[in-house]
């Protein structure tokens, strides 16, 4: 090992390692460093193409309920006066 190379903080401890050994669990580490950052990207990808299907939904049902209330506008608020009625009387019994 080279005096500019620092052992990492879990290999401080051990009194006496094999610099085979120390070569090998420091690969090890660099591998399973990799994997995860590989994941990762992965998991990133998934979670951006759920995150624009739940975008794309949101925005459908938005223009579904905005076409009900153009349609129906008496009924849509009085449904908005119940709601918020209900919602009241159940926040002022706690």
């Amino acid at each position: 090992m080279t005096p500019e190379k620092r052992r990492p903080y879990w290999l401080c401890s051990a009194t006496k390692i094999d610099p085979h050994q120390e070569t090998i669990m420091e690969s090890r580490v660099e591998n399973l460093s990799g994997e995860t950052t590989n994941l990762s990207s992965e998991k990133i990808e998934e979670l951006k193409a759920m995150l624009q299907r739940a975008q794309a939904k949101a925005v459908e049902s938005a223009k579904v309920a905005d076409q009900a209330i153009r349609e129906h506008p008496y009924p849509a608020i009085g449904l908005a006066f119940g709601v918020g009625l209900l919602v009241g009387i159940l926040v002022s019994r706690r």
